[in-house]
């Protein structure tokens, strides 16, 4: 029994190794993803709290601080329900990505001459400095911000979209959501985001944009209204100085069409 025992311990000692090592690196992962996807918001300010909290608890443990340790202790309970009220918008962000299906989107083939007509109406947009927000929904659904506009259920034209961003008429003020081969709505209103180190020359149509960004897949090309620049956010990121065509590129990549080669991304201004 002994020589068993002293034959097959080396290979228990290493599998109990390997799996610690496992489980320190699967550990490690998923805090730096959940950090990565909180930085630059709102909820970095309170991981820094909370990191703080903890080291206080720790300390006041090794010193035997009784009263203190027991004040931790009740604020640590109400801290639990807190933190999932404050953390909404990145737990949600979060559950988004683990959802999203990216051959979903593959299945329903985009026509390159809607994306022509887009691009077309884009760059007038650039001349002209005609303000623009353009949302491409992919797998996450946009159902709520599509019921908040005008349903239209059009073809995709860059007369129609001119039209729509022209600055007299009713539609201009909001986002234009296109679904596969349609727009769908126009005048949509999206939810601004709160970041704090965007730059403060964008507005409010590109704080909208990146606001989608964060909470959904969806691809939202902007066209500044002061300065004609093209910039599109995805990813919780917004990025800027886009030519025709970088976008067109980027956008036949999103969208699910091979490129021949891999093409650099813009500055990013997140």
């Amino acid at each position: 029994m002994s020589m068993i025992w002293l034959t097959l311990s080396p290979w228990v000692i290493f599998t109990n190794i390997f799996s610690a090592i496992i489980d320190i690196l699967v550990i490690t992962f998923i805090f730096y993803s959940l950090y990565r996807i909180c930085a630059q918001t709102k909820a970095v300010q309170i991981l820094h709290g909370l990191l703080v909290f903890v080291l206080l608890y720790i300390v006041a443990r090794i010193l035997k601080l009784e009263t203190f340790s027991w004040i931790l202790d009740r604020l640590a309970n109400a801290a639990v329900v807190a933190l999932f009220v404050l953390f909404q918008p990145e737990l949600r962000r979060v559950l988004t990505k683990i959802g999203q299906s990216e051959w979903i989107g593959k299945i329903i083939k985009k026509n390159p001459k809607d994306l022509d007509e887009i691009l077309l109406a884009v760059e007038n947009f650039h001349l002209l400095s005609t303000g623009a927000l353009i949302v491409f929904e992919r797998n996450v659904g946009l159902k709520n911000y599509i019921e908040s506009g005008e349903l239209l259920n059009s073809r995709i034209s860059a007369r129609l979209l001119m039209t729509i961003f022209f600055d007299k008429t009713a539609l201009h003020d909001g986002a234009v959501i296109i679904r596969n081969d349609q727009i769908v709505a126009a005048a949509c209103y999206l939810p601004v985001s709160d970041n704090n180190t965007i730059d403060p020359k964008f507005g409010t149509r590109h704080r909208a944009a990146l606001g989608l960004a964060e909470e959904t897949d969806a691809i939202i090309i902007v066209v500044s209204e002061e300065t004609g620049k093209i910039s599109m956010a995805f990813d919780g990121k917004l990025y800027s100085n886009y030519d025709k065509d970088t976008l067109r590129n980027e956008l036949m990549k999103f969208l699910g069409y091979e490129l021949e080669g891999e093409e650099a991304l813009p500055d990013e201004n997140e």
